[in-house]
């Protein structure tokens, strides 16, 4: 999904990316990713919300502990990239992602992604 959006992005089109991509994948995209801003967020709620959240869809969805452990365990370096709201709605939590946005919070500098070793 990131591969395909990067033509529309280097077409100067706002392209929003929205799946689990957590931190540890960014190496792999590093080498595509040159003279493409990008903001990178972390939609972080609360443990207790995403298994409300997991309970309360169709289809046998259930809450992977391992993946939430996995990003709230990221580190320093991803933090600032990391939105938790627990209260807000989705119209207040989409406000304050445009907002630090547009303050350049959420700008992910490539250049200090490790490069990918394997």
């Amino acid at each position: 999904m990131v591969l395909a959006a990067i033509p529309y992005a280097r077409g100067g089109f706002e392209t929003i990316v929205d799946f689990t991509i957590g931190p540890w994948a960014l190496p792999f995209f590093k080498p595509w990713m040159k003279n493409i801003p990008v903001d990178f967020i972390i939609l972080c709620p609360s443990e207790r919300v995403c298994e409300e959240r997991a309970n309360g869809r169709e289809g046998g969805a259930r809450h992977d502990k391992e993946l939430f452990h996995a990003f709230n365990e990221m580190g320093e370096l991803f933090e600032r990239f990391t939105l938790r709201d627990d209260e807000g709605s989705v119209e207040e939590v989409v406000e304050k992602m445009k907002e630090r946005m547009q303050r350049g919070e959420y700008r992910l500098d490539f250049s200090t992604i490790p490069d990918n070793e394997g």
